[in-house]
């Protein structure tokens, strides 16, 4: 879970300025899902394989929307969009420090609501 959560990190890094799209509907999804498949060299039509990374992808999206509303936007500010603390900071009109605490509790919270993948 770890290698694969970095290696989404590192592509939408490498994506700056791509316009994400929500995950919430599943034609997207799908085809996000095939697409990622295919560049990690993974069988893009594995039906197993896709039935798990939609139940992660579900599992993520759900912790990810159980969060308070300043940390989830920290989170995807940071994770989604690969904003910088200061960045994020400016956006949200609050310190930096603020920032970096919001982010600490986000990742705790949804590092719990997924412990069992480890």
């Amino acid at each position: 879970y770890t290698l694969a959560r970095n290696r989404l990190i590192d592509h939408w890094r490498s994506q700056r300025g791509l316009h994400v799209t929500s995950l919430e509907d599943e034609a997207i999804s799908e085809r996000m899902l095939d697409e990622l498949a295919a560049e990690t060299g993974g069988g893009g039509n594995d039906p197993l394989a896709l039935t798990i990374n939609m139940q992660l992808a579900q599992r993520l999206q759900a912790a990810v929307a159980g969060l308070p509303g300043a940390q989830r936007d920290a989170f995807l500010l940071h994770v989604e969009a690969g904003l910088a603390l200061d960045e994020i900071a400016h956006v949200a009109a609050a310190p930096v420090e603020t920032i970096k605490s919001r982010l600490r509790y986000a990742y705790g919270k949804l590092r719990g609501a997924l412990e069992d993948l480890r």
